[in-house]
């Protein structure tokens, strides 16, 4: 990052698609950060590290299983629904969890 005696000085612009933005802040919150300084520490390649607690995502695996059982016990009265919570819910899980490493 920038020497303490270095002043930042100069700006970058950039164009994104919503959905873009939208990742881009969702990950800069998970990080604790903000956007510039997510921004700028992807692109200079230094580690981002989550402030986010394994505890948190231990819990949200607790409730995947919940939700697991749910889906099984209704004899998949949910199942669309369920099914898709379950992907979802999974997907965040991996992402957080290599954050984490």
């Amino acid at each position: 990052m920038a020497r303490p005696s270095e002043e930042r000085s100069k700006k970058l612009s950039l164009r994104l698609t919503l959905s873009e933005y939208e990742e881009i802040k969702s990950n800069a919150e998970i990080a604790g950060v903000g956007i510039s300084s997510y921004i700028r520490k992807r692109v200079l390649g230094y580690k981002i590290k989550s402030k986010l607690s394994l505890t948190m995502i231990a819990e949200l695996r607790r409730i995947g299983g919940l939700l697991k059982l749910v889906h099984l016990e209704s004899r998949n009265a949910y199942d669309d629904r369920t099914l898709e919570a379950l992907k979802d819910l999974q997907a965040y899980v991996k992402k957080l969890s290599t954050e984490q490493e």
